[in-house]
């Protein structure tokens, strides 16, 4: 019996053996089947992290991308260096009663109120020119002088030619006295004395032509001196000094007065006559507030 008991507690202990045995092995073993799915499934975790957070990175890049776009353009920021509208500046004016100017606005034509063509009166050498383009001049002014030489020759032969006839008339005179003596006396005869009547008149009328020559004379004289007839300013020069020139000849393109005056269409009349009928009806109508004295606008 003791042996048996002996056996029986060998066999338990034999149990036992194998039993923590068993344990050890499937400890062992254990961990390694825990461990294997998990390392086989790490890189795939890994992966799907990495795509998972590029997926918000880039959502998180459209959501910021629509919300700058789709509000106002006026709560959008301004761009760095871009400047930004200045604010207009506001002025504060007392208010009063002064006069309101009323500008007319028209298509039109300004023109000079005189405007003269300079021409030669007679022809000859041109001396001189005595102006320069632009210039402003007065009216009397000498723009330009031609040989005046044969000019001054020709009023000399005038003269000396009534000279002559006034001499002569002095002569004829003194006849016809004679003449008309005797005849008194009974001695001459009326038709002497009428003919010497009629030389004598005609020596008068030729005395008189002569005045007239020497007048005409005169004038051409004073023709080639070429003086300014207005005020204003003188234009382009169309001749140069030594040149011959012939009467009629253009000197100077044109001389204007400092005075302008417009000259509008149709419409743009209209339209000014229209404004210029509603300026006086304000000025009629408009006046101060009440608590001071009316005063008109003038316009």
């Amino acid at each position: 019996m003791t042996r048996h008991v002996k056996q029986s507690e060998a066999m338990r202990g034999a149990e036992l053996d194998e039993r923590s045995a068993g344990r050890v092995l499937e400890a062992h073993d254990a961990p390694t089947e825990a461990r294997s799915p998990a390392d086989e499934n790490e890189p795939m975790i890994r992966r799907k992290g990495r795509s998972i957070g590029w997926l918000l990175g880039l959502a998180a890049l459209i959501a910021a991308l629509v919300f700058v776009y789709a509000r106002p353009s006026g709560e959008k920021a301004a761009a760095p260096g871009q400047k930004q509208a200045l604010a207009v500046p506001v002025t504060i004016a007392e208010v009063g009663v002064r006069d309101v100017p009323i500008y007319l606005e028209g298509l039109g034509t300004v023109q000079a109120s005189n405007t003269v063509a300079i021409h030669s009166q007679v022809g000859g050498k041109l001396q001189s020119v005595n102006f320069t383009e632009g210039q402003m001049v007065k009216a009397g002014d000498v723009l330009a002088v031609v040989d005046p030489r044969p000019f001054r020759a020709t009023l000399d032969q005038a003269k000396a030619r009534r000279a002559q006839d006034e001499a002569q008339l002095v002569s004829d005179a003194k006849d016809l006295a004679r003449f008309q003596d005797l005849m008194k006396r009974g001695a001459g005869t009326s038709q002497a004395v009428d003919q010497q009547q009629a030389k004598v008149d005609a020596l008068k009328a030729t005395i008189a032509a002569d005045q007239a020559g020497i007048e005409s004379a005169e004038t051409q004289l004073s023709y080639s001196t070429i003086i300014a007839p207005i005020d204003g300013r003188v234009g382009f020069r169309q001749v140069d000094a030594g040149l011959r020139i012939r009467d009629g000849t253009r000197v100077v393109s044109s001389l204007m007065t400092a005075g302008v005056f417009t000259s509008t269409g149709l419409d743009a009349q209209a339209t000014i006559i229209a404004t210029s009928t509603l300026a006086t009806r304000m000025t009629k109508s408009c006046t101060a507030p009440p608590s001071t004295t009316p005063k008109r606008i003038h316009v």
